[in-house]
């Protein structure tokens, strides 16, 4: 990243102009009141030596527009369990990140659980909760993708690196 970007409005637009990006790590665009980013559904199956023995699905937001603390504490409220889903993970993109995860469950956790946190990216790394890091590291390589036009694919490695053309 640069030290051009400065605002979380400036790192919206960037994150909101990468729809190839997103699409290629399953996200999509997602939308609700005064919260804007993206989402994504995985199905994840757990197998035993006779086959699959439990299956479950978890749902990641990136969200950019992350309305006030009053807005994400009446989406908090408002989360409700999703059939087949045992993880709802919210990362909000704020401008003070907490550190702790917040996490809640839903019947004692038969019915899931959704999970709130905070991040804040920078030019050296970013701030704020840790626990999510395969969704904060996409967000600082899609703003490295942004600025530079071109990712590492293979987790950083220089021998994995590809040019993925971007559209302007």
């Amino acid at each position: 990243m640069e030290s051009a970007l400065r605002t979380l409005e400036e790192i919206g637009r960037i994150l909101a102009s990468l729809d190839d990006f997103w699409d290629h790590w399953g996200f999509a665009p997602w939308s609700m009141g005064p919260f804007a980013g993206v989402s994504r559904r995985q199905r994840f199956v757990k197998d035993g030596f006779l086959g699959p023995i439990a299956e479950y699905c978890a749902v990641d937001y990136i969200l950019w527009a992350s309305g006030s603390g009053e807005d994400r504490e009446i989406l908090w409220k408002g989360v409700k369990p999703i059939p087949e889903v045992m993880t709802q993970r919210f990362v909000f993109l704020v401008e003070n990140p907490w550190e702790a995860r917040r996490i809640r469950s839903f019947a004692l956790g038969f019915r899931g659980y959704v999970e709130f946190h905070a991040y804040r990216p920078l030019p050296d790394g970013g701030t704020g909760c840790g626990r999510v890091k395969d969704l904060t590291g996409l967000v600082d390589m899609g703003i490295w993708l942004s600025v530079t036009g071109h990712a590492a694919k293979n987790g950083g490695s220089e021998a994995g690196r590809e040019e993925i053309s971007v559209r302007p």
